[in-house]
């Protein structure tokens, strides 16, 4: 009976070790949450675009702001019909903000359309210039309104625009809306940011980061969702410290757009993150922080919301004596199945624009989950990244060879080697192996002049929801990457370390 036991356990522990190796590459990098649906309850909860409506203050806009609010509601509004009559190729409520002239001219241009076009206003910069003595009349000047499009040729060919215009516009108040008359585009003429206080330029930032040495950041109970909600500033404060003991010089954090595009919590999250950089900061840690991580929608009608979410963090600490470098997706190519090679890389490259407009002095990156992945959009940003959780032969030749046709730093942004815990974890290694060959890595990276950051400081006490497939040996794994053990004791690698940096 003893026998048959044992053997049918042996059995048993053989078929799922079989199950996980057979699917270990590919839902191992697949950490995300079901792709849209945070997304969409977002989009229920707040009108991005016209948050994306900004108003450059003078005397006629100071002087009347529930006029300019009015304007800027009706403009979004004008705008969002004008491209759906574009996309449907009809007339699309035109008649509630466009007067019968502009309207002729918008139908002679849709008529001529041939292909299907869709095109989204992503935001406005305004200025109001005259307003008539009766308030019937207002001409506007959108210095800088942003416009993407994807235009389908045939069905089948689809090619993606990004545009930045200038125009002005001449407003009528009529039947309680404010309707376009007219307007002229004109030459764009790009602004300095008057208030760029940055004390550092981008090739100066640049040069710090060879000499990275780092580590990924969660808090021991509080890893991915539950991070920014439960951690506290002094659990941070802690921890950094740690960090810094271990002798490395820089964190990587996420701030994922689920978590800080909740309705009403913006300045909530925001507070917290300067207290981050704050605590950083104290202890001379270097922050890169990644804009996005969970898998999102690419569709063009997202934009405005990320655009937003992109306003919001980097105007907040572009100017952080902290702040490193921004990246900006975590692993954009495990979306390249489901949403479509070109529509991630076009939004990719709308988002380093839109980033590097908003902070042109830190450095950009992008987090490829494999080294193969490097040469995506590498003429556009400022070093490369990419992650390695599987034995590589010869991948410091690799990096060498990028190195020389790319002429910018590569950085292994993440990599490690899980340990093993009891019987969910059977495939994870000893901390012995851990230890050796986690610092093989670091010994074949300082050879060759690589920057590197571990995963991860913790071994995780819980993991949320949604962030890993529901396999507990696949959640058992990703729990047991870390230095520290989840009782708070330290692993041989951390010693080791702790000595040797």
């Amino acid at each position: 009976m003893i026998l048959k036991l044992i053997h049918r356990t042996i059995i048993l522990l053989t078929l799922i070790s079989l199950l996980l190796l057979g699917s270990k590459i590919i839902t191992y990098y697949k950490t995300g949450a079901a792709e849209t649906s945070i997304l969409q309850e977002s989009l229920k909860n707040t009108d991005s675009t016209k948050k994306n409506i900004v108003w450059r203050n003078n005397d006629a806009s100071l002087a009347n702001p529930n006029i300019t609010y009015a304007l800027a509601k009706d403009l979004h509004s004008a705008w969002k019909n004008l491209n759906q009559s574009i996309y449907h190729q009809d007339e699309h409520n035109l008649s509630d903000y466009y007067h019968d002239d502009m309207i002729e001219k918008i139908k002679d241009k849709v008529s001529q359309a041939e292909n299907v076009i869709d095109r989204h206003a992503i935001s406005h910069d305004l200025e109001l210039n005259h307003l008539s003595l009766d308030r019937s009349v207002a001409v506007i000047k959108d210095h800088r309104c942003i416009l993407v499009q994807r235009e389908v040729n045939m069905g089948k060919e689809e090619s993606f625009s990004l545009d930045t215009i200038s125009y002005t516009a001449i407003f009528v108040f009529s039947d309680g809306l404010w309707k376009i008359k007219n307007w002229v585009q004109e030459d764009l003429v790009e602004a300095t940011d008057s208030q760029d206080y940055s004390t550092t330029t981008l090739e100066e930032n640049l040069t710090l980061i060879p000499d990275i040495l780092g580590i990924n950041y969660y808090a021991q109970d509080y890893p991915w969702h539950y991070f920014w909600d439960s951690t506290s500033v002094d659990i941070i404060t802690t921890d950094f410290k740690i960090i810094k003991e271990l002798g490395l010089n820089t964190v990587r954090i996420f701030i994922p757009y689920q978590t800080f595009s909740q309705f009403g919590k913006e300045e909530y999250y925001l507070q917290k993150l300067n207290q981050l950089m704050d605590a950083a900061s104290t202890v001379e840690l270097r922050v890169v922080p990644t804009l996005f991580d969970f898998p999102i929608g690419f569709d063009l009608l997202t934009y405005p919301y990320y655009t937003h979410h992109l306003n919001l963090i980097i105007s907040s600490i572009k100017d952080h004596p902290a702040l490193l470098a921004w990246n900006v997706k975590n692993e954009p190519d495990l979306d390249f199945e489901q949403h479509g090679k070109q529509k991630v890389i076009d939004w990719l490259k709308y988002t380093i624009d839109h980033t590097r407009h908003l902070d042109p002095n830190h450095p950009i990156t992008i987090s490829w989950s494999s080294i193969n992945r490097l040469p995506i959009l590498a003429e556009k940003l400022d070093f490369l990244s990419f992650h390695m959780y599987t034995d590589e032969s010869n991948w410091t030749q690799t990096i060498n060879d990028y190195r020389s046709r790319y002429v910018k730093p590569i950085v292994l942004e993440e990599f490690g080697l899980s340990t093993r815990e009891g019987y969910a974890n059977l495939l994870g290694q000893t901390e012995e192996e851990q230890r050796i060959y986690t610092l093989n890595i670091i010994s074949e990276a300082k050879d060759n002049n690589i920057p590197w950051m571990l995963w991860t400081l913790y071994d995780f006490r819980q993991i949320p929801k949604g962030v890993l497939k529901p396999r507990p040996w696949i959640k058992s794994k990703q729990s047991h990457f870390g230095l520290i053990r989840k009782d708070g004791s330290k692993k041989e690698l951390f010693e080791y370390l702790s000595r040797n940096n």
